[in-house]
């Protein structure tokens, strides 16, 4: 369905989403921190595609992440090997859709798009993540599509 929609630059609007809650002081969600990259520098020669945003999300579907708590090192302060490089998946209780391991150049968009946004050097944050908001979050399951809408 993605592929179609994107195919005719069609697009579906949802209101009143669950959007899953932010984990850390600083914690930040990544596609809402990419997408007011691409705006910040439209125009510039640092411009971010709408393809790469494409890649981007592809890698941080594969990776089942949302925010970046989701993939930082235990002490907040650095993005963790595994994320950059997309060698392991997230274990998560939330379900995401399907996605095969993007390619090989997406991995360099999604790598790029990160150091742009978070970071100062490496894998260091350039704001770590401190101070637990809550520890026990609870994300609402669905057995069906109806029980969601």
């Amino acid at each position: 369905m993605w592929e179609e929609l994107h195919k005719y630059n069609a697009h579906i609007e949802a209101h009143d989403l669950w959007v899953p809650p932010l984990a850390h002081k600083n914690d930040r969600n990544i596609m809402d921190d990419l997408l007011e990259q691409q705006e910040k520098r439209r125009g510039t020669l640092s411009a971010v595609h709408s393809k790469d945003l494409i890649n981007a999300n592809a890698c941080r579907l594969y990776l089942k992440v949302y925010n970046i708590s989701d993939i930082v090192t235990s002490d907040g302060k650095e993005i963790a090997t595994w994320a950059m490089d997309g060698t392991v998946q997230n274990a998560t209780h939330l379900i995401f859709p399907h996605q095969e391991k993007p390619h090989f150049s997406a991995w360099q968009t999604w790598r790029r798009q990160l150091r742009h946004t978070y970071l100062v050097r490496d894998r260091i944050l350039d704001i770590p993540l401190t101070e637990p908001h809550n520890a026990d979050i609870e994300a609402p399951h669905y057995t069906t599509l109806q029980e969601a809408i």
